[in-house]
């Protein structure tokens, strides 16, 4: 317990650091360890979110990094980690601001289709905005059409402003043919 406690401030006292220009100090190699040892911390069988400071901590390392390598090609990946790790803690709106980051600035990285199709779900299921999740749904449709989850878009958009009856009526008829 006292290495974890001793981890989080170590974690803390780098972020909180800044130049005067206002970049963090960390460096590179810096946050790379860090971002290492709070993930296996996170790995461990035992781990739960629930107001977990390292889970935090390791957020803020890795969009620190991203912020600091922008071009690096963890970036994206890391940001992938950031924003499953916000959905996991509860904090929804980072975690659609990071997937958004995904398909916007890495469009070539590989899970970008992912990332705007979990936005997009984000709206509609956690966030409960149905015209965010169409719009984010349609915009997926037109940038990856051969993605595994266009289907599935297809479909979420035809029956989004169903009610569960019209839902249920509707994969009824759709079974039946």
């Amino acid at each position: 317990m006292i290495r974890i406690l001793a981890v989080i401030f170590f974690l803390s006292a780098t972020m909180a650091c800044s130049s005067q220009s206002g970049k963090s100090v960390s460096s590179n190699e810096d946050l790379l360890k860090q971002i290492d040892s709070l993930e296996q911390y996170i790995n461990k069988e035992d781990f739960t979110f629930q107001n977990d400071t390292a889970a935090q901590e390791l957020t803020t390392a890795l969009v620190t990094y991203v912020d600091q390598n922008k071009n690096d090609e963890k970036s994206p990946s890391y940001l992938f980690k950031a924003a499953g790790l916000k959905k996991n803690l509860g904090n929804l709106d980072e975690a659609v601001k990071y997937f958004n980051r995904i398909w916007t600035e890495y469009p070539e990285y590989p899970r970008a289709p992912d990332a705007l199709f979990l936005e997009a779900l984000m709206y509609e299921e956690d966030l409960q905005d149905k015209e965010t999740a169409k719009a984010r749904y349609n915009k997926f449709l037109e940038l990856y059409p051969e993605s595994e989850f266009a289907e599935g878009a297809k479909q979420i958009l035809l029956l989004i402003d169903k009610s569960p009856a019209e839902r249920y009526e509707y994969l009824n008829e759709q079974d039946q043919n």
